[in-house]
């Protein structure tokens, strides 16, 4: 398996994650609202043609971020879908993300909260909502 290097890109979802504890990162803060010219100015030095980008909230965020905006930007710089994910909480929430772009998105915290008897119910709606489900003919499922 080949190694694929990632930016990782930390923001603050309104509590310390185990990211920031770990590895001392200073994430971006976003409790107010993601401004995508402070953003894009604090990553672009790390931002590179063809990199993999993985856009982090962080474990189980206090906020929902929509950093939809700031993949699709990263998008237009590296030419590669972003990877989102962190605050992910509802399908209308994951549409919302992806709707001016198809990058890829982790639903991690509500997967992990969800009973297993309802996770396939969760995970179709998760799947349904994403821009590229509805590319694919129903017979892939």
């Amino acid at each position: 398996v080949p190694v694929i290097p990632v930016t990782y890109i930390l923001f603050s979802g309104g509590k310390e994650t185990s990211v920031e504890k770990a590895t001392r990162i200073d994430a971006i803060g976003v409790q107010d609202g993601v401004n995508i010219k402070l953003v894009m100015d604090t990553i672009k030095p790390w931002l590179e043609i063809n990199d993999l980008v993985m856009l982090e909230l962080g474990s189980g965020p206090d906020i929902s971020v929509n950093l939809g905006p700031v993949a699709k930007e990263v998008y237009e710089r590296t030419k590669i879908h972003p990877i989102v994910t962190g605050g992910v909480s509802s399908p209308e929430f994951m549409a919302e993300i992806t709707r001016h772009i198809r990058s890829p998105v982790v639903f991690g915290s509500v997967a992990e909260r969800t009973p297993p008897h309802l996770f396939e119910e969760l995970y179709r709606n998760f799947r349904e909502a994403h821009p590229s489900c509805h590319e694919l003919s129903r017979s892939a499922f």
